[in-house]
């Protein structure tokens, strides 16, 4: 926690809206794990309370303290802790942030094809780099990428 507060109390780091061209565009992806309760699970119970217990505003509250993450509950921005500065703007920011942003579908391809990502970001970022960048190209790129998702995701639907 110590180096990524000192880069925001730096300014070094930020938290901004995803640019786009209009508010409808600004949705970002936000989330990472989720929460989820097995329908085989034997003891449901006990992890639907846990699940209740971790989503609690002051729970997230504590951490966010312990580790400088955002709080995943609307709610708990309300508290000190995120009024707090140095820090007091970046959580207002985060929480904006939230707002707009969205989760991608649960899927179980996704760990699978999340790592696909890096790639064709890679290959635009190239493909620009080195004057080769066109509607032609691109739609190629993609066309090779969509193929290779689509075996993943037939993968998981057997």
């Amino acid at each position: 926690m110590e180096k990524t507060s000192a880069w925001v109390e730096d300014g070094k780091a930020a938290v901004a809206l995803q640019p786009g061209k209009n508010e409808d565009l600004r949705t970002g992806f936000t989330g990472g794990s989720d929460l989820m309760i097995f329908t085989d699970s034997s003891k449901k119970e006990a992890a639907q309370k846990w699940v209740e217990f971790l989503v609690r505003p002051e729970i997230q509250e504590r951490i966010a303290a312990h580790m400088f993450v955002a709080p995943t509950v609307k709610k708990a921005y309300k508290l000190p802790f995120f009024k707090e500065e140095p820090f007091a703007q970046m959580w207002k920011d985060f929480e904006m942030v939230g707002d707009a942003g969205s989760h991608y579908p649960i899927n179980p391809a996704w760990g699978a094809m999340e790592s696909f990502v890096p790639g064709v970001i890679v290959d635009i970022f190239s493909m620009s780099a080195n004057g080769q960048l066109n509607d032609e190209n691109l739609k190629e790129l993609l066309l090779e990428y969509d193929e290779e998702l689509q075996n993943v995701l037939d993968q998981y639907q057997q």
